[in-house]
Formats: structure tokens, C-alpha cells, sequence
């Protein structure tokens, strides 16, 4: 839509500049011919200087969709370093980042959101990492309050566990919700993390 616009504007402004372009009228004192020949000399000009604008008009609408089109692109960094893994009615969870190095060993960092007007469990019955068992220590549970919202939550996996694996990937086997209230299963399934 901008390339449209600006291919209007630029368009009108040398239909404007071309038509404002100071045709000479010939006088008593010049010949035909010298008048043709300034007319289209001033033509010229007036053409010339109606393409350095559009030239001008172009590269700064350019500058303007490139410094647009970074900011969309960071934009997009940004959304790629948060991964959503579960977003329902009742519950949002967001991996934030990772670190190999975590505190007691492979470190998973989410933020967790209680949708509902109950206490939710979040927890993590079975895992996989780069297909070998190995579950978070301890067994890993957050409860999070009606209505509730946590952030960096940590997710570890220990260092001894994992000697020796370079972790490609993290198969959460069953990522299970509960709400504590009425002990039902509300969320229940297999998740793929590829750090």
C-alpha cells in the first residue's frame, strides 16, 4: 500500500513540475525556430528536474520501507525468543530462554499464566532429552493462584544426569495442568522444545 502511495505521489509530482515547467512564448524579436528550440530545452529541464525529484521522492520512500522492514524484522526477533508451548482457555505457558549452564544444570525458563478463577498445578510427569529419560529434579510442580501470573520460572534438568548429552531436545512426555480445586486433568500432552 506505501509502494502505491508513494508511486502516486511521485507521479503527480512530475505531472506537476512538467506542466509548471516555464515554456517560453516567443517575442517580436525571436524566430521560430529559436523559440522551438528553447521550448523544448526548457521541456527538457523541466523533465530532468521533475526525475530528480521522483529520484529523491523514491530513494527516501526506499529509506523509509527499509528502516520499516528492520523494525518489523526485530520485531520478529523478539517474538522468536519466546516460544509458546500452551495457550487455552485456561492456561498460557512461554518458554523465556535456556541455560545450559543454569544453577544445578540445564535450566528451561518459562513464564506461566492462570487464566481461570482456580488454583491451577502445572507439572511435568515424564521427559525426554534427546531421547533419554531424564526428569526435572526434583519432580518439577507450580501451582499458580486463580488468576495468577509467574515469570522466569525455572525448569531443571541436573548437570549429572545429563554428562556427557549435548541437549538438542526436550520432549516434555506429559505437561500436565490441574486445577487443584476440583482435581480434574484440564491440559495433558506430549511438547517439543528445540533450544
Amino acid at each position: 500500500m506505501k509502494k502505491l502511495a508513494t508511486l502516486v505521489l511521485s507521479i503527480s509530482l512530475a505531472f506537476g513540475l512538467t506542466a509548471c515547467g516555464g515554456v517560453s512564448i516567443p517575442t517580436k524579436e525571436t524566430t521560430v525556430g529559436q523559440s522551438a528550440a528553447q521550448e523544448t530545452e526548457a521541456k527538457t529541464e523541466a523533465v530532468t528536474e521533475a526525475e530528480e525529484k521522483e529520484a529523491a521522492s523514491t530513494e527516501a520512500a526506499t529509506e523509509a520501507e527499509n528502516a520499516e522492514s528492520t523494525e518489523t524484522e526485530n520485531a520478529a526477533e523478539d517474538e522468536e525468543a519466546v516460544t509458546v508451548i500452551v495457550d487455552t482457555d485456561e492456561a498460557y505457558v512461554a518458554v523465556k530462554g535456556y541455560d545450559p549452564n543454569g544453577e544445578g544444570g540445564y535450566t528451561v525458563y518459562v513464564d506461566i499464566t492462570n487464566k481461570t478463577d482456580h488454583n491451577l498445578m502445572f507439572s511435568i510427569e515424564d521427559s525426554l532429552v534427546n531421547l533419554n529419560i531424564v526428569h526435572p529434579d526434583p519432580k518439577w510442580e507450580q501451582q499458580v493462584e486463580a488468576g495468577g501470573e509467574l515469570t522466569d520460572v525455572a525448569i531443571t534438568w541436573p548437570a549429572e544426569d545429563l554428562e556427557g548429552i549435548e541437549v538438542e531436545e526436550i520432549r516434555l512426555m506429559n505437561f500436565v495442568i490441574y486445577d487443584l480445586d476440583s482435581e480434574a486433568s484440564i491440559f495433558s500432552e506430549l511438547i517439543r522444545l528445540n533450544p
